[in-house]
């Protein structure tokens, strides 16, 4: 597997993108990855889309699942769509730059990179800076609790909003800090 990688073939099976081929040289049969053709434009679509900074990882798995984009169906499971999770794999996956990661080191790969890589580096450096601000947004969420903090310790507050057995719900801010200690921080439960 290791002479496969490091002579630019891909061990096991390609991610969403390309097609594992089969193709007959006289005298053997050699394995090829290829683009898919359906399936190759819409990845590398979605990195420019999400490099453009204006798309979100869930706005990004929508748009790829409208454009047509499916897992692929297998023994286990029928074809289905792209979850966020999926989409956040993809965006930090190096095959995709024409790279062959086998046992923690690359290799140049012979498949074609769907992606260059500037495009690439700036895709992670948002994935990245919005790991740092914790910036999940989605429908529905209050988005200003990043900018709130504990008055007491100055760490960010969590929102929460349990529900009674009379349907009534309470909303309230809560340190973050107590969730790790208890004693860590003395603010109480903000309605």
């Amino acid at each position: 597997m290791r002479k496969k990688a490091q002579a630019g073939g891909t061990p096991g099976k390609v991610p969403i993108g390309y097609r594992n081929q089969r193709m007959k040289l006289p005298g053997k049969d050699v394995g090829v990855v290829v683009v898919d053709p359906v399936a190759g434009p819409i990845i590398t679509h979605c990195f420019r889309s999400y490099a453009t900074g204006l798309y979100t990882i869930a706005q990004l798995t929508d748009e790829a699942n409208d454009l047509g984009r499916r897992l692929a169906a297998d023994k286990r499971m029928p074809e289905r769509p792209l979850h966020p999770q999926h989409m956040h794999r993809i965006l930090h996956n190096r095959y995709y730059l024409g790279v062959v990661t086998y046992g923690g080191v690359e290799y140049p790969g012979e498949h074609e990179a769907l992606i260059d890589e500037a495009t690439f580096d700036t895709v992670g450096a948002i994935l990245h800076a919005r790991n740092l601000n914790k910036d999940k947004t989605s429908p529905g969420r209050i988005t200003s609790r990043a900018t709130c903090s504990a008055p007491r310790c100055g760490r960010r507050l969590g929102i929460s909003a349990p529900t009674n057995r009379f349907g009534t719900t309470y909303p309230y801010f809560y340190c973050l800090g107590r969730q790790k200690d208890k004693n860590s921080c003395p603010q109480g439960y903000v309605a």
